[in-house]
């Protein structure tokens, strides 16, 4: 008999709930969630909001993007909004490319993220810091 992997994901997934929730985790609010990612790429937020697809200005708003997803529960409507007025499926495009990007593990994606969670934790110590 085969192990249930999707079990194992559902145990795994409520456990890390009951962990933030004992911890007093709470997710950051959006205005903390953009100025973490202008703040930690070092760009401003009139280029975060515009329509530039320099790598670093679209890395920061894939991690603002997914930040918002998992852990502030926003539909991808409500993100695009979010990040420039951007289109649900340039959200979704975002969540593909950072799969895509993790699953390679491209160095410049896991160093944004680090200074992403660094500039979050600056900002309240108390916010959820997982992608």
């Amino acid at each position: 008999m085969e192990p249930d992997f999707k079990l194992y994901a559902h145990i795994a997934a409520y456990e890390l709930g009951l962990d933030r929730a004992s911890r007093g985790l709470k997710a950051a609010p959006k205005e903390h969630v953009i100025e973490a990612a202008c703040t930690s790429s070092r760009i401003n937020l009139s280029d975060f909001l515009g329509k530039s697809r320099k790598r670093e200005i679209v890395t920061a708003r894939i991690l603002a993007a997914l930040y918002l997803r998992k852990n502030n529960g926003l539909r991808l409507m409500e993100i695009g909004q979010i990040i420039g007025g951007k289109d649900h499926c340039t959200v979704l495009h975002y969540q593909k490319q950072y799969a895509n990007l993790t699953h390679w593990r491209d160095p410049d994606l896991i160093s944004a993220r680090e200074k992403f969670f660094n500039q979050l934790k600056e900002i309240n110590n108390d916010y959820i810091c997982i992608l």
